[in-house]
């Protein structure tokens, strides 16, 4: 009898014992299958804020959408030196359980170029990360600080260059401009001449000795391409002050004093500017030509970023974003 007692009580213990470490196991794979969840939603929490900041510099649907217009609104409300902070707002993110759709941004300048900050947060079933990202908006050749552009001057950026005319032969969308800049385009007029009659500003395009007037203010975006195989050109005639987009694939020819602020583009390897004046030309922005650059000790052609940033926006390859940081804070 003392035996079975014995026998019974040993194998009720090994009983308990074995209960104790099944569940112990159980809760041992309960706890890990717990901590691996959390960890997943801790990645995926932080993958969803990379994601926002991914989404806004690489996607060109959400960075024309929801980061350009800020970028137009900054370069052409310009406060010299100061940081500018916006926020953007998905309408929706990529995984319904985050519940943050803002980002936000900030525009600074350092060493010469402008800078685009944004901070993501994402929260995600208790989880929050914080995605801190800074890069470059605009394409290089504009922020390195010369005056003058050309293949022959600047050999380092000669692919960049390439781009970025390449670029411009594309359609120049010019349907939203503010109602301040004039657009005109010219596609197979033999002169065309920049007017000042009586205070009034003109574009005169001659094609077989007919005349066609525009007329603007001091802005304007003014594309003169040669569809015709002949070689155009663009005259200054009279003391002329204006601002804007200057392309021209032919020659500039400039008769008088002639002041400029913003960005002339030259197209075309037998392009250039030929400067009559005896008042050296007033370039405050930039020159980019495909051509020779002879005509540059006759002008005084000063690099301003500010006229750039705020001209160039409406050029095809300005704005260039490049992702430098991005980090968890």
């Amino acid at each position: 009898m003392k035996k079975d007692g014995f026998i019974t009580v040993f194998v009720l213990l090994i009983l308990a014992i074995s209960i104790l470490i099944v569940h112990f196991i159980i809760n041992l794979i309960n706890s890990q299958s717990m901590i691996e969840a959390a960890y997943k939603d801790k990645i995926q929490a932080e993958l969803l804020s990379e994601a926002k900041i991914l989404r806004l510099f690489h996607d060109e649907y959400y960075f024309n959408d929801l980061l350009v217009p800020n970028i137009h609104k900054h370069f052409r409300n310009q406060l010299d030196g100061k940081a500018v902070n916006f926020n953007v707002n998905f309408e929706s993110n990529i995984d319904q359980k985050d519940l943050d759709t803002l980002v936000k941004g900030k525009f600074i300048s350092y060493s010469g170029r402008k800078y685009i900050e944004l901070t993501s947060k994402s929260e995600y079933n208790g989880f929050i990360s914080n995605v801190f990202a800074r890069g470059t908006i605009v394409s290089e050749i504009f922020e390195k600080g010369n005056p003058l552009l050309s293949y022959e001057l600047d050999s380092d950026i000669c692919e960049k260059l390439d781009n970025f005319y390449e670029s411009l032969g594309k359609n120049i969308v010019l349907d939203n401009l503010p109602e301040d800049i004039k657009a005109i385009k010219s596609y197979d007029h033999e002169t065309i001449k920049l007017i000042n009659e009586k205070g009034q500003n003109r574009v005169t395009k001659i094609r077989n000795e007919v005349e066609t007037i525009e007329i603007f203010s001091k802005d304007i975006i003014l594309i003169i391409t040669n569809q015709n195989n002949d070689f155009v050109e663009l005259v200054v005639e009279d003391n002329m002050n204006i601002a804007g987009v200057l392309i021209v694939e032919g020659n500039i020819i400039i008769n008088n004093d002639f002041k400029f602020n913003g960005i002339i583009i030259l197209k075309g390897v037998d392009s250039k500017i030929i400067v009559n004046s005896y008042l050296k030309p007033v370039i405050k922005g930039i020159v980019i030509t495909e051509g020779i650059t002879d005509f540059y000790e006759l002008m005084d052609i000063r690099y301003d970023n500010g006229f750039i940033y705020k001209y160039g926006i409406y050029l095809p390859g300005f704005l260039d974003p490049n992702l430098e940081i991005l980090k968890k804070t």
